[in-house]
C-alpha cells in the first residue's frame, strides 16, 4: 500500500515537472491578440446559498475579457467555456493558454488543448502573482459589479449582468496598461500594426471612475 501511495506521488510530481511554465512563451507572443490568453475562475456564493463558478479569460495583448457563469468546476465545464470564448475575437486563434494546476485545467481540457493545437503553460504552484491580469480583472470585476450591482439568485440572472459589463469593459472601459486605450480599439490597432501612436476621446465610466493598470 505504502509503495502505491509513493508511486502516485512521484507520478504526479514527474508529470508537474514536465508542465511547460508560463515563462517559455516567446515574447512575441505578448504582443500577438490570442497569443497568450490566461485562465481562472472565481468561486461564488449567491443570494441564497446557490454556488456558481466564473470561468475567466484575458487576452495579454489586448486585456479583451470574456467570461462565464457554470454550475459546476470541472474540466469539462472548461472545454466548454473555451470553446464559448473562441467563437469571439480574439479568442479564435489562440496560441498558448495559461492557467493554475487546478484539476479543472488538466484532463478533458489538456486534451481538447491537443486536439486544438493550443500550448498550455502553467503559473508555479501556489503563484497567483504569476498569472495577475486574470487575478487583477476577477478583482475589477468584484468591485466594478458585484460590490456595486450586488450578486444575482440565479445563475442565469448573473450571466446577464456580467455579459453587459464585459460588453462595456472591452468596448468603453479605457486602461492605463493600454495607453487609456479600450480592449477593443487595441485589438484594430494591433490588427493593423503592432504600433500605437493615437489616444481614444474621454469615455464617461458608468460603474467607477478606478482604471485599470
Amino acid at each position: 500500500m505504502m509503495n502505491l501511495k509513493r508511486h502516485k506521488k512521484v507520478h504526479k510530481r514527474i508529470k508537474r515537472r514536465n508542465r511547460k511554465h508560463m515563462y517559455t512563451v516567446p515574447k512575441d507572443m505578448y504582443k500577438t491578440p490570442g497569443g497568450l490568453v490566461y485562465l481562472d475562475v472565481k468561486h461564488l456564493l449567491l443570494t441564497g446559498g446557490l454556488k456558481a463558478y466564473q470561468f475567466v479569460s484575458i487576452d495579454h495583448a489586448t486585456r479583451y475579457l470574456a467570461t462565464k457563469i457554470y454550475s459546476r468546476i470541472t474540466s469539462r465545464s472548461t472545454v466548454e467555456f473555451l470553446g464559448y470564448i473562441q467563437k469571439q475575437e480574439p479568442f479564435t486563434t489562440i496560441e498558448y493558454i495559461g492557467t493554475d494546476n487546478g484539476s479543472e485545467f488538466l484532463g478533458e481540457f489538456e486534451k481538447a488543448l491537443k486536439e486544438k493545437q493550443v500550448l498550455h503553460v502553467f503559473s508555479s504552484p501556489r503563484s497567483p502573482k504569476q498569472n495577475p491580469f486574470v487575478e487583477r480583472v476577477i478583482r475589477t470585476i468584484i468591485d466594478e459589479l458585484y460590490l456595486q450591482q450586488g450578486l444575482a439568485i440565479k445563475r442565469e440572472e448573473l450571466n446577464i449582468k456580467l455579459q453587459r459589463y464585459v460588453t462595456y469593459y472591452n468596448t468603453k472601459r479605457r486602461h492605463f496598461g493600454l495607453n487609456l486605450l479600450t480592449p477593443q480599439r487595441k485589438l484594430e490597432m494591433l490588427q493593423l500594426s503592432n504600433t500605437v501612436y493615437c489616444f481614444p476621446q474621454e469615455v464617461p465610466n458608468q460603474y467607477t471612475n478606478v482604471y485599470v493598470w
